[in-house]
């Protein structure tokens, strides 16, 4: 059944961002530095892939129930990265869930190690109906990967004036 047959849950963002957090009371999401642009160094004994400064990033996906969604149905989701060639970085596992609430939530913990090309990536959030086999529908959060300088290159004098 292609997405256009029947209505779906409603992608409301997927954002990928360097920290976040849940506020323990109101539920609400806050989402701190974006990422847009990952800077990355060329391996010296590799020169065909790149590293990033290692730490964890997160990831923010939520989607919105449509009326005709029912608190028992269940939908399958799933997080992952691709590159400009299409080749999968990372893929979450599936998660199985209902819309017991207007909004669906997937946070995630990432740790990227590096990326085997430059170019813009996506950040992808897969839905679809639990018991199909592919992803019905996908919101995406693009984000540039280039070479950047590194630190001991960059001048140390002071701007004139």
């Amino acid at each position: 059944m292609a997405s256009g047959d029947v209505k779906m849950p409603r992608p409301v963002y997927v954002i990928f961002a360097n920290s976040g957090s849940i506020d323990q009371t109101s539920n609400m999401v806050s989402i701190f530095d974006v990422i847009e642009i990952v800077n990355v160094f060329k391996k010296v004994s590799d020169s065909t892939s790149y590293l990033i400064p290692q730490k964890t990033n997160r990831i923010t996906a939520v989607w919105m129930r449509e009326t005709v969604d029912k608190v028992a149905d269940k939908f399958q989701g799933q997080l992952a990265c691709v590159d400009p060639e299409n080749a999968e970085l990372f893929v979450s596992e599936v998660i199985e869930f209902s819309f017991e609430f207007p909004f669906y939530r997937f946070a995630s913990q990432v740790f990227l190690v590096g990326f085997n090309t430059l170019g813009t990536h996506l950040i992808e959030a897969r839905l679809r109906r639990a018991g199909e086999e592919g992803w019905t529908w996908r919101q995406t959060f693009p984000f540039i990967v280039q070479e950047g300088i590194l630190p001991s290159t960059i001048p140390t004098e002071a701007p004139p004036g």
